[in-house]
């Protein structure tokens, strides 16, 4: 199973647990998405992995069904052994007033970062590079800048919380 879980403020925390062989089953996957919204409504998608076990595939598809919006995604990770040394991706996402010409430009370029995997492994996930990359040649202004970092909402209050729900057995 994988869970990531990202909030506003930039934190995000994630697990990632292997079959006991240590393989990552692909096999009726599902990729559930939930998130809040500005009226503290939850959206909720649900969609399933491709059986090559694609999570950039999966992610466009729920983007596509679950938000009617086309978007070209791909995400990675580059693991050393039992370590995450390096992830990264990018959305781009296509404006209603896109003209033909432009879509298959951009569908062109988009098709030398298709793994963004391979890029991590070179040194070549900076965002900012790869945003100048992918719109190289292209008029673009970027709009917002935000660090991403782990970051974990526990607390003693919260632990105390949960350790409250179980049995003396249990604990």
């Amino acid at each position: 199973s994988m869970v990531a879980d990202a909030h506003p403020d930039g934190s995000t925390r994630g697990l990632l647990r292997a079959s006991e062989d240590g393989t990552f089953p692909t096999a009726k996957a599902l990729l559930q998405v939930a998130r809040s919204v500005h009226n503290g409504g939850l959206l909720q998608g649900v969609v399933e992995v491709p059986s090559s076990g694609d999570i950039s595939g999966a992610l466009m598809t729920y983007m596509q069904t679950s938000e009617q919006v086309v978007s070209m995604i791909s995400v990675g990770a580059v693991f050393a052994k039992d370590q995450l040394v390096e992830a990264g991706g990018y959305i781009v996402q296509l404006l209603p007033e896109v003209g033909r010409g432009p879509l298959m430009v951009m569908t062109e370029r988009l098709r030398d970062f298709e793994r963004v995997a391979e890029l991590l492994q070179k040194g070549e996930g900076d965002p900012v590079h790869l945003a100048s990359e992918i719109l190289y040649g292209m008029p673009f202004s970027p709009v917002g800048d935000s660090s991403v970092r782990f970051g974990c909402n526990c607390s003693d209050e919260r632990i105390l919380a949960s350790l409250a729900s179980l049995s003396k057995a249990d604990i």
